[in-house]
């Protein structure tokens, strides 16, 4: 009888100490994203020390990014906003909030933002967890409140066991739905830009760059295009994928206008329309734009542009095969990729099956 109750002292003692660390920060693992990038040419991103990549921090995000239980009526996530066809925008002029107001900008593509140094088109947040709750709590955009969302989050029947297997406590806080969307963000990574031979600059052995530069940037042809497009466009679309990381600038024709991002022209072609507050449908209507005004623009902190853009030219060639040139710019990647999809249009969605998937 003693050997009995000694033995049933023991369960009950172990059942006791599973349910102590059964949520205990320090008892849960994490497994590792590993981010995919072309380190040939891209630079080393920027991931936070105290927000690394992990498998469940990113599939977690990814729900949080489709599910519109983040808006104030249900209505709206955050890929209303950007989907994931239209290169993570929406298409539309300017976006609509959950209630149906009309906001003051066009949605950004969401791309490669962990080499990203300023967010939003204004560049007033420095980070991708600063940036998170801003839609959510703007009330002409998602509309919601933080204790409200907290609330519905804490009481939902998966999110906290979720919670608990990316940061270890089911207690679901802002700044761990902020570390989450961010992780995810960080994973929406371009594949690159691979011109064809036809628009590089690749002259014969007896000639150097700079002479076939020269032989080609007046022809209408695709790579005299290209040579054009470098010239005018190149000193703010500079990096990887035809942005600029560390400036901020103006297209608007005043000295005092606000100073926006350059934004990336990867998969162009499908994100419009175009500028800040989408003035313009077309590729052509941009081109326009620039070759009408490009003496009289402020492109502002950035130290490439040592003279007045005052010397550029744009021939009728390049407004007509604009959108022919821009295909070269397309990630198919980016509009395709399952890991990056919304989780909730699979009719077979398995909240479970997303955590415990091995990678």
């Amino acid at each position: 009888m003693k050997k009995k109750v000694v033995g049933a002292a023991i369960v009950v003692f172990w059942l006791f100490f599973v349910a102590l660390t059964k949520f205990n920060p320090n008892s849960y693992t994490t497994r590792p994203y590993i981010l995919e990038y072309d380190s040939t040419a891209m630079e080393k991103p920027f991931i936070p020390a105290d927000n690394p990549l992990t498998i469940e921090g990113v599939e977690l995000g990814r729900l949080l990014f489709y599910d519109s239980i983040l808006s104030v009526n249900n209505t709206q996530s955050c890929g209303s906003c950007h989907k994931q066809s239209l290169g993570f925008t929406d298409g539309r002029k300017l976006s609509i909030g959950a209630r149906g107001d009309t906001l003051e900008r066009n949605a950004m593509a969401l791309v490669n933002l962990a080499w990203n140094k300023y967010y939003f088109w204004d560049g007033r947040q420095k980070s991708l967890e600063s940036l998170v709750f801003e839609p959510i709590l703007e009330p002409k955009e998602m509309g919601e409140t933080e204790d409200r969302l907290l609330k519905k989050l804490n009481t939902h029947p998966y999110y906290p066991t979720l919670f608990s297997k990316a940061f270890g406590s089911p207690k679901i806080t802002r700044t761990n739905v902020e570390k989450a969307i961010a992780q995810f963000l960080r994973t929406i990574v371009s594949s690159g830009i691979h011109l064809p031979p036809e628009v590089l600059n690749n002259p014969p052995e007896n000639m150097s760059e700079t002479d076939y530069y020269y032989k080609n940037v007046k022809d209408t042809t695709l790579r005299g295009l290209y040579f054009r497009f470098a010239n005018m466009c190149g000193a703010c679309h500079i990096s990887e994928v035809y942005n600029d990381h560390e400036i901020l600038a103006t297209n608007l024709i005043d000295s005092n206008a606000t100073l926006f991002k350059v934004p990336s022209l990867l998969n162009i072609s499908n994100t419009a329309p175009y500028m800040h507050d989408g003035r313009f449908k077309t590729l052509p209507e941009v081109f326009e734009h620039y070759d009408d005004h490009i003496a009289d623009l402020h492109l502002f902190q950035n130290s490439r542009l040592k003279q007045p853009l005052n010397n550029m030219f744009v021939k009728d060639y390049d407004k007509s095969h604009i959108e022919e040139f821009f295909k070269f710019f397309k990630d198919d990647n980016i509009l395709r990729n399952p890991e990056w999809s919304n989780p909730f249009s699979n009719k077979n969605f398995s909240w479970q099956t997303l955590v415990l998937k091995k990678h």
